[in-house]
């Protein structure tokens, strides 16, 4: 069971101290999110604050099988569209209605709700990393962030090839039991995740 499971059961039982740790944890993060869309950071820690609100009003339907940071990214992102919607509907055709339009728009579009995926699968890529032995992760950056080969990184650390292979087989093992679903997508999650290290 990971924390985030741990963290939705407790909300979902009531736990204010979890909520508290939870809206501790995200709240910068949703309301950046918000803010890449509504382009008013005032406006986007409101629509943040009013979306944990409703996480908690909400909290006996959490579905522990549901990420809850993708949850309350959802709730932000219904919230911010309806704000957009709003100031559309005031403002029409002025510069600021057609800028809420366009941006109300793109975050109707589903690359939005996959980015939010995203978001989670590179969180759940970091945490495997971590898990990792610390000549795993060593061996596994060389090879893959530096490019090393295998002879290169047995070289360079004064350990045999079979060491460094059984080592970066076993991160790239770890990784794929935590990605079991997404088969193809998993090297392009991969590359971009420790690309951008």
């Amino acid at each position: 069971m990971n924390d985030l499971t741990t963290l939705s059961d407790a909300i979902r039982a009531g736990s204010e101290a979890a909520f508290e740790a939870f809206f501790r944890a995200e709240f910068r993060n949703v309301a950046f999110f918000v803010n890449r869309y509504v382009r008013d950071e005032v406006q986007a820690e409101d629509i943040a604050q009013e979306s944990f609100l409703a996480l908690w009003k909400s909290r006996e339907r959490i579905d522990a099988q549901q990420n809850l940071r993708n949850y309350v990214l959802t709730i932000a992102r219904n919230r911010a569209l309806n704000y957009l919607r709003d100031v559309v509907s005031r403002k029409g055709g002025t510069l600021e209605g057609r800028e809420a339009d366009i941006h109300a728009r793109i975050l109707q579009h589903p690359e939005v709700e996959q980015r939010i995926e995203a978001l989670e699968t590179e969180q759940m890529l970091s945490r495997v990393f971590r898990s990792l032995p610390e000549k795993a992760r060593e061996m596994f950056l060389l090879n893959r962030e530096e490019g090393l080969t295998y002879a290169e990184i047995a070289r360079k650390l004064g350990v045999s090839v079979k060491v460094v292979e059984y080592n970066i087989v076993l991160a790239l093992k770890a990784f794929r039991r935590a990605i079991p679903k997404v088969s193809g997508i998993f090297l392009v999650f991969l590359s971009l995740f420790f690309g951008n290290r």
